[in-house]
């Protein structure tokens, strides 16, 4: 009844997303403090139909992860081979080639875990294996959204995702990277807890997954992890709230839904790792990552934060904690922009690493192109 209700209302909310959105072309003279006219519009618009909507009717209007991919596929005459994940109701598809890559990923798609993987996070996988020259493949889980799943199921199918990438023969620890945007990084960091020291409690759904020898994965790149929404945390929640595409309420009530509509998800480091203290992260399996986070998002101090906290406890492990994690802010950017707002070639020749897309395109280069 309620998604039924949802599908009713959706209408009638769509109408008061274009009206909020009319507001904020009208104020902003007097409110913005984007770069332009046009992304503060788009933030305001994007920022009050995340809130607005339920996440039954947001995915009502954004289609599921596989269609989106199935749509590209079409789009450039292309086959969109699926494959369903051994032991879960979830499937992934491969961006790249994974008979001739030299490094394979597994990657998480972000959406506050209520809204499907889209077409721009396609388009920058795309882009990231140009980038690396071929030599990466990229294998993409389209996990169970909330409220649907309940935490920790979407965890799982991701580990049973990556379990699935080890039965390849190419396919090793150390030439297998995870990526996640936004909460797909917060389901990365959850999975490097499960396969390091914090195996998930619950062992029943995210079984156990070792990897053979000790080995660590080669890297990790998070794009923007949702890694807390606690303002009493972290002041650029309250901060950013008008310049970035969510809010603090807005997130609250992502996490609620994949926590099962219970509250207490703070406590959960699989859930926000940002809380978990640094000797939490001593003796991780894995090589240096890539974090990125927007100098004016929401999530700016919480990444910032977990970052320092993961190089002091990786001081303590095998690993120097300066090598440990290589933190870029992206000048005057909000949230995901390599998703939502993504940069041509040229324009990311003249940012460099002051975006997080030129930061990402640059450390691909470095460390799987050459």
């Amino acid at each position: 009844m309620g998604k039924v209700t949802d599908g009713l209302l959706l209408p009638f909310q769509l109408v008061l997303v274009l009206c909020k959105l009319g507001y904020a072309a009208v104020t902003a003279p007097l409110y913005s403090t984007s770069p332009s006219f046009f992304e503060h519009v788009g933030n305001a618009g994007v920022r009050s139909l995340l809130g607005d909507l339920s996440p039954s009717q947001l995915q009502l209007i954004v289609p599921p992860f596989l269609d989106a991919w199935r749509s590209l596929c079409a789009q450039n005459h292309l086959e969109a081979p699926i494959v369903p994940i051994p032991d879960t109701k979830a499937s992934g598809f491969w961006i790249g080639d994974p008979r001739k890559a030299k490094y394979f990923s597994l990657y998480v798609h972000g959406g506050g875990y209520v809204i499907p993987g889209s077409e721009g996070h396609l388009k920058m996988l795309y882009k990231m294996v140009n980038w690396s020259d071929g030599k990466l493949a990229l294998f993409c889980v389209a996990y169970t959204l909330s409220p649907e799943a309940i935490y920790p199921q979407a965890l799982s199918e991701c580990v049973e995702g990556l379990r699935y990438m080890f039965s390849l023969p190419q396919v090793r620890p150390a030439n297998t990277l995870l990526t996640g945007d936004s909460a797909g990084g917060a389901i990365v960091l959850a999975i490097l807890s499960h396969i390091s020291a914090h195996p998930h409690p619950d062992s029943a759904i995210v079984k156990p997954l070792q990897l053979e020898g000790g080995q660590s994965l080669k890297s990790a790149i998070l794009i923007n992890p949702f890694i807390s929404s606690s303002s009493a945390r972290y002041a650029s929640i309250k901060r950013f709230q008008y310049r970035d595409t969510f809010n603090e309420s807005t997130a609250d009530a992502w996490l609620t839904a994949y926590n099962g509509g219970k509250s207490g998800f703070e406590d959960d480091m699989y859930i926000c790792p940002a809380h978990a203290d640094e000797s939490w992260w001593k003796g991780t399996k894995c090589g240096e990552i890539l974090c990125t986070a927007g100098g004016e998002e929401s999530l700016l101090d919480s990444i910032i934060d977990w970052s320092e906290k993961y190089r002091k406890g990786m001081a303590g492990g095998k690993r120097r904690g300066d090598d440990a994690v290589k933190l870029v802010v992206g000048e005057k950017e909000t949230h995901i922009m390599p998703v939502l707002a993504p940069y041509d070639e040229d324009k990311l020749d003249a940012l460099g690493e002051k975006s997080t897309e030129g930061a990402i395109r640059a450390w691909i280069r470095e460390e799987l192109a050459s």
